[in-house]
């Protein structure tokens, strides 16, 4: 029962069906907060993404730049060390600095700063076609064939490497919200 008349006129009766019983009431409400409350450990709860025209070229615009930033980089990788080759460096890059992006700019910063449509952008846009998952599974396959290694280190390196760009991206923005 969520109404506290309807509460209140419930208890008496309960109370003369189970004389002997103690009673206790416990009411709880639940407030979402803002983003700032967030950061001091209160309540979230995240906006979800509409995908309606508008927002599918928001998405589109942000996704070919972003898709076009990560072949800069993993060009640059390939033209700075032939050894991209067998330790694909650039695109571990790549998902390490969008792992901190996403997490800083994406799940924090954007929730206070930014609207629906540059939300839509930078992060399922950009940041979204900017890191690679399928690239990373790939590449860590063919790591692995050539150099068991080097595969397990290009792929657990990733892994790790990325969560702890999140952790460290959630907590600078933390820094700079506060």
């Amino acid at each position: 029962m969520d109404e506290a008349p309807a509460l209140e006129g419930f208890l008496p009766e309960l109370r003369k069906v189970v004389p002997d019983t103690p009673i206790s009431i416990v009411h709880e409400k639940v407030v979402h907060l803002a983003p700032s409350d967030f950061l001091r450990r209160g309540a979230y709860r995240p906006r979800p993404f509409r995908a309606e025209a508008e927002q599918l070229l928001w998405i589109f615009a942000g996704g070919v730049l972003g898709a076009g930033a990560r072949i800069l980089v993993e060009s640059g990788a390939r033209y700075v060390s032939p050894a991209n080759a067998v330790f694909p460096w650039g695109t571990m890059l790549v998902n390490i600095v969008g792992s901190f992006a996403i997490a800083a700019f994406g799940a924090l910063l954007s929730e206070r700063f930014l609207g629906e449509r540059e939300r839509m952008f930078w992060v399922l846009g950009f940041l979204g076609s900017f890191t690679t998952f399928s690239s990373y599974i790939l590449q860590t396959t063919e790591s692995w064939k050539t150099s068991e290694f080097l595969g397990g280190l290009y792929g657990g390196g990733s892994m790790v490497l990325g969560l702890c760009a999140a952790f460290l991206g959630i907590w600078l923005a933390k820094k700079l919200l506060r």
